[in-house]
């Protein structure tokens, strides 16, 4: 347990850190000080979903950005969008973004999560085919040394203008086969 909690501190001392040193989105930063910084530490998330003042979402709105899982649901102002950031119960943490631009998006999400902190390391994976019609989906593996477990983060944009979902994130552990 010591060990777990040790790296969830290294990792968010990492993302922290990182995420002031490259240029971002209002999206990208969202995502970096929430998801990046609070994965490993959910408590903490919640502590600062708290501060912020934000509300969690109605139990039946919630389900539809946590899939019918059990979790938390957040709505988030921002200048540049709306914005829902869930944590589901089993870890799963994603950030939704009513307005993004793909390309900057995509950019600000390379370089966020394309170079892991050490000791991590960041393998990219072709999620290409698994990405809904016009979209683009950008994904990266995370694995530590003695560890047998994967960290997935990805990335799916769209400049569709339906109004609905231009950006998604999602930080979760992979399923064991």
């Amino acid at each position: 347990m010591r060990t777990v909690l040790l790296a969830g501190a290294m990792l968010s001392a990492s993302f922290a850190s990182e995420a002031t040193e490259v240029p971002t989105t209002e999206f990208g930063q969202l995502f970096a000080r929430t998801c990046l910084q609070h994965f490993q530490a959910p408590q903490g998330l919640r502590e600062q979903m708290q501060r912020e003042g934000a509300q969690p979402l109605p139990e039946a709105q919630a389900e539809i950005y946590l899939a019918g899982k059990p979790g938390v649901a957040w709505s988030l102002g921002g200048s540049a969008s709306n914005y829902v950031l869930s944590r589901g119960d089993g870890g799963a943490c994603a950030l939704f973004a009513q307005r993004a631009e793909s390309t900057a998006e995509q950019q600000v999400f390379a370089t966020q999560v394309g170079n892991a902190p050490a000791p991590w390391t960041a393998t990219p994976l072709d999620y290409s085919k698994q990405a809904p019609p016009n979209a683009q989906t950008h994904a990266y593996a995370w694995k530590r040394p003695q560890e047998a477990r994967t960290l997935l983060i990805s990335l799916t944009t769209t400049d569709a203008e339906d109004g609905g979902i231009q950006a998604l994130a999602v930080m979760e552990w992979a399923k064991q086969e």
